[in-house]
């Protein structure tokens, strides 16, 4: 924050609960996953990039099998076909790659998937999984 950038900050977990009318609590299905809320606060506060940071460097096509490969920058299309052929799963990189392509096609911005240690070049363009609109593509794509 102190060189300019604006951190927003989602987090999931916790158990969400109402209070009957006796007082006790009882749990709801009420849980709202932390990357898609990332996402939707991002375009609400007008963010030029929206950043997923996770324990890979980037997203994998073909997981667990010997053609695995990195994802580097493609367009909100490419992504939805990429998404569609890989079924990423809902419990991990499914709603990441559904916020960053979600932010992308929506004209706020780049959505950057990428590890702790590599958001720096993921946000130069020089690293992890990027989602652009078509217009916004780096040359050596």
């Amino acid at each position: 924050m102190d060189a300019g950038f604006v951190v927003v900050c989602s987090g999931g977990g916790g158990i969400p609960t109402i209070r009957e009318a006796d007082g006790r609590l009882t749990g709801v299905e009420a849980v709202i996953d932390k990357d898609l809320t990332a996402g939707l606060i991002a375009q609400q506060v007008g963010a030029d990039i929206l950043v997923i940071a996770t324990d890979v460097d980037s997203v994998i096509a073909d997981w667990g099998t010997d053609q695995a490969r990195p994802i580097g920058e493609v367009t909100v299309d490419e992504m939805h076909q990429i998404a569609a052929e890989q079924g990423f799963a809902e419990g991990s990189m499914g709603p990441k790659v559904a916020a960053v392509t979600s932010f992308a096609e929506s004209g706020s911005g780049i959505g950057v998937i990428t590890s702790l240690t590599k958001i720096a070049h993921a946000v130069d363009g020089e690293a992890g999984t990027r989602v652009v609109p078509a217009s916004t593509l780096h040359p050596a794509h």
